[in-house]
């Protein structure tokens, strides 16, 4: 419960300083936005790149897995989660969520 506690104040105080930028740079873009007005545009962009290209796949895969795993251990307690198919299932699934969501935002980009 201790370390639950910890972990919510270190979130809270996350996003106090998100709100502080966020009132001292408005702008639409988000964390692009304060590492552009920060280091200036080369970094901005290589950030740009890591997110799109490593960071939220690798996020997406990650929380695939723990529902597979989880839901693997629900269905059956004795099953090994590195057997096949569960590794295979897990990242055929976190590609066609990656998938989906850049779809829409290419459908949401031609709309508005």
């Amino acid at each position: 419960l201790l370390v639950w506690t910890g972990a919510g104040g270190v979130a809270l105080l996350g996003g106090l300083a998100y709100a502080e930028l966020a009132l001292t740079l408005p702008g639409s873009g988000g964390e692009l936005v304060y590492v552009l007005e920060v280091f200036g545009a080369v970094p901005a962009n290589l950030f740009v790149l890591t997110s799109a290209f490593i960071k939220y796949p690798a996020i997406t895969i990650i929380m695939t897995r723990s529902v597979f795993t989880y839901s693997a251990k629900l269905i059956d307690s004795d099953i090994s989660v590195t057997s096949y198919p569960y590794p295979q299932l897990t990242s055929v699934t976190g590609i066609a969520i990656i998938v989906v969501s850049c779809g829409i935002v290419i459908v949401s980009t031609k709309v508005a």
